[in-house]
C-alpha cells in the first residue's frame, strides 16, 4: 500500500505531554480539596477531551455541576500556562517526521484537545512547517473517535482511504480510524497498552518511531 497522507494523535503519540497535565490537573483539583493523581492515573483519564477527563478524574467525588466547571477552568488556564514545561517530543519522532516527508508524504494532526492549544504546542516543538493540517477539539463537533473531523482531514485532500494512515497511541484512536474506515497504527510508546486495544482490530503496531518508515517502503 502506498500512502499518501498521514495523521497523528498529538499526547501519548508525538509528545509525551503527561507530566505538565497530571500537574495541571492535580492543582484544578487540590483547591477543591480533591486528591492528586499519580501520572500511571491519569493516563487512564486522558484521550477523550479535557472535559472527560476531568469527569472520570472526580468519578465518585462530592461534585456538583460548579465545581466541575470551575476545575475544567483552572486546568484549562494551569494548563496554557505550564503545558511546555516537562513536555517533550518522545525520541526519534522528529527524525521521522523529517524522513516521512522526505517522501512526499502529507503529514497532519488530529488530537482531542481544544484547536488552539494544538495548533501552538504542535507550533512550539514541531514548527511550523512540519505539518500540512493541525486541527484540534472544535466546539459543536463530537470528539475522537466520532470519526467526523478525520473524514473532513481526509475530504480536504483527494486520496482515497486506502492512501491514509491513521497513528496513535489508545483505544479512542484505532475506534477513530476504525469509525473512518481507514487503517490504523498503534505506537507501543504512549500512554495505554497494546493488550487494551488490540480486541480493535488494528492494521500495524510499532515500537519506535523510526519503525513507521519500514511500513512506508
Amino acid at each position: 500500500i502506498m500512502y499518501k497522507l498521514l495523521i497523528f494523535d498529538l499526547d501519548g503519540t508525538l509528545l509525551d505531554t503527561i507530566d505538565d497535565i497530571r500537574d495541571s490537573l492535580n492543582f484544578a483539583l487540590k483547591k477543591q480539596g480533591f486528591p492528586n493523581y499519580s501520572v500511571e492515573k491519569v493516563k487512564r483519564f486522558v484521550g477523550s477531551g479535557v472535559i472527560q477527563m476531568i469527569e472520570r478524574a472526580v468519578a465518585g467525588l462530592p461534585t456538583t455541576p460548579d465545581i466541575i466547571k470551575a476545575i475544567i477552568k483552572d486546568y484549562t488556564d494551569k494548563y496554557i500556562l505550564i503545558q511546555k514545561h516537562k513536555t517533550k517530543p518522545y525520541e526519534g519522532i522528529a527524525e521521522t517526521l523529517k524522513l516521512i516527508k522526505e517522501k512526499n508524504i502529507i503529514l497532519s494532526v488530529l488530537s482531542n484537545k481544544p484547536i488552539q492549544d494544538t495548533k501552538n504546542i504542535i507550533s512550539y516543538y514541531f514548527g511550523d512547517n512540519m505539518f500540512d493540517s493541525v486541527f484540534g477539539q472544535i466546539e459543536g463537533i463530537p470528539v475522537k473517535p466520532d470519526p467526523t473531523l478525520l473524514n473532513r482531514i481526509i475530504c480536504n485532500y483527494s486520496f482515497s482511504k486506502e492512501e491514509v494512515l491513521f497513528v496513535g497511541d489508545s483505544d479512542v484512536d484505532m475506534k477513530t480510524a476504525k469509525n473512518a474506515n481507514i487503517d490504523s497504527l498503534f505506537v507501543s510508546w504512549g500512554f495505554r497498552v497494546y493488550k487494551e486495544v488490540k480486541q480493535i482490530g488494528i492494521t500495524y503496531v510499532v515500537n519506535q518511531p523510526l519503525s513507521i518508515l519500514n511500513i512506508l517502503k
